[in-house]
């Protein structure tokens, strides 16, 4: 992933996307998960999780989900973004990505 970008996937219930991204230490990242469409029975769930493998967050919402923190470690971080609900059906997003010393 690059500073800036807006990325879309799709899930169905059990299904999980992985994304990743590079960050210097003490880098500031914002990440941002919203439903696209129409609001849906689809509960966003976005965690992110250090090149250590530490979890630096853990969030959910309706239509929107956001995570901000700071680089702790120079290295690849990982994003799962899933469903919270347990709804059969697509659940249509956007995974925003920003990134700044």
């Amino acid at each position: 992933m690059t500073d800036g970008g807006n990325y879309t996937g799709s899930l169905v219930r059990g299904d999980l996307d992985q994304w990743s991204f590079q960050a210097t230490a003490g880098d500031a990242v914002s990440l941002t998960l919203s439903e696209a469409g129409a609001n849906t029975t689809f509960v966003l769930r976005l965690r992110v999780h250090g090149p250590d493998g530490s979890s630096l967050g853990d969030t959910f919402g309706d239509t929107f989900a956001q995570l901000t923190f700071k680089a702790p470690l120079t290295g690849g971080y990982t994003i799962l973004v899933s469903r919270w609900d347990s709804a059969d059906g697509i659940g249509q997003y956007t995974l925003g990505y920003r990134a700044w010393p």
